[in-house]
């Protein structure tokens, strides 16, 4: 059985796509954002959510937080300290034992 990994992401940049498609032969890819909509021609799971734009400096995207956990083995945040959806991810993930790599500038995995 493939290990799921979910990532979450403010958009998917085209550039990244690559990645997620070569990625998604091993394991199965699921990737939450709230940017553009991808083609449907990729092999990895593309999950649009909304997000919420808090005193024009914060972002809240409105992710499943049940359904993540439950069904992602590793979970892998974008670093943005602005969205706070990520932030709250961290810590259920701290609370319910998840593993997470929390990645961005300046910011190391744990």
């Amino acid at each position: 059985m493939k290990k799921r990994v979910t990532f979450i992401q403010p958009a998917v940049p085209h550039y990244r796509v690559p990645f997620f498609n070569i990625l998604s032969n091993n394991y199965k890819v699921a990737v939450y954002h709230s940017g553009d909509d991808l083609n449907n021609s990729n092999s990895f799971q593309e999950k649009k959510v909304r997000k919420l734009i808090l005193l024009k400096m914060f972002i809240f995207q409105i992710i499943p937080f049940r359904k993540v956990l439950a069904h992602s083995d590793i979970i892998i945040i974008n670093g943005n300290l602005r969205n706070l959806s990520n932030i709250l991810l961290i810590i259920l993930c701290i609370i319910y034992g998840k593993r997470i790599i929390w990645w961005g500038h300046l910011i190391s995995a744990f």
